[in-house]
């Protein structure tokens, strides 16, 4: 099972994202066990086969870059222990090694700066030329050994692949000038 989640995270498989979903019972209740936890703006109602084989249906997927926070913060700090230490190490592990989405959150931050992130995409619709999603969430270690979570989620877009990268590595490079005051004079 570790290896399907490798594959998943690291290279957005989705062909193993749909194997977790049914090993873990189905998209309902990966949604019910967030609901549980305490977040409410997810909602997870198909797999993946379902999602590329009717593009309206992917819809039935969402958060909000808010909860998508919430969700990494809480588990990166693994305050009430969430995920047992073996598992926290190889989660966080995994998601530092994502290759996928190498041009938008870590697109223009320095070389070094260590990113646990996962991306998402939607591709790109052939008729409208519209894309629907192009996400990236993760966890941004700063030099100083503090950390800031961010999510963003380019929707509805009809800019090429290399523009809706640069949207989001342009917010993620604002957040790092932020924290680190890299824009202060």
């Amino acid at each position: 099972m570790k290896e399907i989640l490798e594959y998943t995270i690291t290279l957005s498989d989705n062909v193993g994202c749909d194997v977790l979903l049914k090993l873990l019972g189905g998209p309902q209740v990966v949604e019910s066990y967030f609901a549980k936890k305490g977040f409410k703006d997810i909602s997870i109602k198909i797999n993946e086969k379902t999602m590329q084989s009717n593009w309206d249906k992917q819809f039935l997927n969402w958060s909000t870059p808010k909860e998508m926070n919430r969700i990494l913060q809480t588990y990166y700090v693994n305050k009430n222990n969430l995920l047992s230490m073996p598992m926290y190490d190889f989660l966080w592990t995994t998601m530092k090694s994502t290759n996928t989405g190498l041009k938008q959150l870590k697109g223009q931050l320095p070389d070094q700066t260590v990113v646990a992130h996962k991306t998402g995409s939607s591709g790109t619709n052939k008729k409208t030329g519209i894309t629907a999603a192009l996400n990236d969430v993760g966890v941004v270690l700063l030099p100083s050994g503090e950390y800031f979570v961010i999510s963003v989620f380019v929707t509805h877009s009809k800019e090429n692949q290399e523009t809706n990268e640069r949207i989001i590595s342009d917010i993620a490079k604002a957040a790092w000038d932020f924290f680190t005051g890299a824009n202060q004079l």
